[in-house]
C-alpha cells in the first residue's frame, strides 16, 4: 500500500486553512464589536463630563471684581459668626457670675438674677426699675435714685421692705440679699424635690411644707415600725440649711392628737443643719428611737441613749 495515501491532500490543506480563517475573522468582528462599544462608552462619559464642567464656574476664571463681592461676603458670614459665639460667650459669663444688668425701653432698666441648683441653671428673676439718676462708683454702676416697677420675685420676699431700707444708697446690698434669698429658696424646693423622689421606695414622706419652704415636715417610719416626724425651720431666709430640727415620736399618736413634746435624736437632729437633707433621712430609716426617763426634782429628763 502506498503509505502517501494517509497524508492530507492539497484539497484538504486548504479546507483547514480557510476554516482557521474564518474562526480567526470571527475572534476579530467579537473583538471589534467590544473595542466599538468601549470607545462609545468613553465618548458618551467625556461629554457627560464637559457639561458638567461647564456647569461650574472655574474660580482661577473668576473676574477680579466677581472674587472681590465673594471674598466680602464670605468675610461678612464669618464675622457674623463670630460675633454670635462671642455674644453667647459674653451670655455664658453673665449667667455665671448670677446676675446682669441691661437696659430696657428708655430710661428703665432692668436686673437678671440667676438661680442654680447642682451645676444646672434654674429660672431667672428681673427686676425692672426706672432710673432718673445714675453715676459710677469705682467698679460698678449703681443707682442713685429708683423704683421698682415691675418684678418677678416671689411674695414672700419682701422686696418693698429691702427696697425701703437700702435703696437709693445702698444698691448693691439690696440686690446681694434679694439673689441670696432667692438662691437659698430654689435650693430648698430642689432639695425637697429630691425628698419627694424617696416615698417611691422609701417610707418617707413629706406631710407639710409651706409656700416659702419656711416650714416643712417629713415623717419617717423606721426599719423598727416607729413612726418619726421631723419638723424643720428655716428662720435665716438666705441660708438652705434649717436653722432648727425637732425630731418627734408619733408612732401612738391617735388621729387629731398632737404629737409628742419629747425631743428626740438630738445629735441627729443637728445633722440636718450640716449635711444634705436627703442623706440624714435615709440614715433616719436605719436609726431606732429609744429614750430613758430620769426624776431629778420632780422633772422628767428625756435622753437619748445611743
Amino acid at each position: 500500500m502506498d503509505e502517501d495515501a494517509f497524508l492530507p491532500s492539497e484539497n484538504d490543506k486548504l479546507k483547514a486553512h480557510i476554516k482557521e480563517m474564518r474562526r480567526r475573522l470571527a475572534v476579530a468582528t467579537i473583538r471589534d464589536k467590544q473595542l466599538r462599544k468601549e470607545l462609545l462608552e468613553e465618548d458618551l462619559q467625556y461629554m457627560t463630563v464637559s457639561s458638567l464642567i461647564e456647569l461650574v464656574q472655574d474660580p482661577t476664571r473668576v473676574l477680579a471684581h466677581e472674587f472681590d463681592d465673594m471674598t466680602k461676603e464670605v468675610f461678612a458670614k464669618m464675622m457674623s459668626t463670630v460675633e454670635s459665639c462671642c455674644l453667647r460667650e459674653a451670655m455664658s459669663y453673665h449667667r455665671l457670675a448670677g446676675r446682669s444688668i441691661f437696659n430696657f425701653k428708655g430710661n428703665r432698666s432692668c436686673i437678671r438674677l440667676e438661680t442654680f441648683y447642682n451645676r444646672t441653671y434654674k429660672e431667672s428673676y428681673y427686676i425692672l426699675y426706672d432710673k432718673n439718676q445714675t453715676h459710677y462708683s469705682k467698679s460698678i454702676k449703681r443707682i442713685s435714685r429708683s423704683v421698682i416697677e415691675h418684678h418677678t420675685i416671689p411674695i414672700f420676699i419682701h422686696l418693698n421692705v429691702l427696697e425701703e431700707k437700702f435703696l437709693p444708697d445702698n444698691f448693691d446690698t439690696f440686690i446681694r440679699i434679694v439673689h441670696d434669698q432667692l438662691q437659698a429658696y430654689v435650693t430648698k424646693r430642689e432639695i425637697l424635690k429630691e425628698v419627694a423622689q424617696l416615698k417611691k421606695l422609701n417610707a418617707i414622706e413629706i406631710k407639710y411644707q409651706s409656700e416659702s419652704l419656711h416650714r416643712v415636715e417629713i415623717k419617717v417610719v423606721n426599719v423598727y415600725k416607729q413612726s418619726m416626724l421631723v419638723d424643720i425651720s428655716f428662720e435665716d431666709k438666705s441660708s438652705a440649711y434649717p436653722t432648727n430640727v425637732i425630731i418627734r415620736d408619733i408612732t401612738n399618736r391617735t388621729r387629731g392628737a398632737t404629737a409628742d413634746a419629747t425631743k428626740y435624736l438630738p445629735s441627729t437632729a443637728m445633722e440636718f443643719k450640716e449635711r444634705p437633707m436627703v442623706d440624714v433621712l435615709m440614715e433616719l430609716l436605719q436609726t431606732e428611737l429609744k429614750t430613758a426617763t430620769f426624776s431629778n426634782n420632780n422633772d422628767k429628763v428625756d435622753m437619748e441613749i445611743d
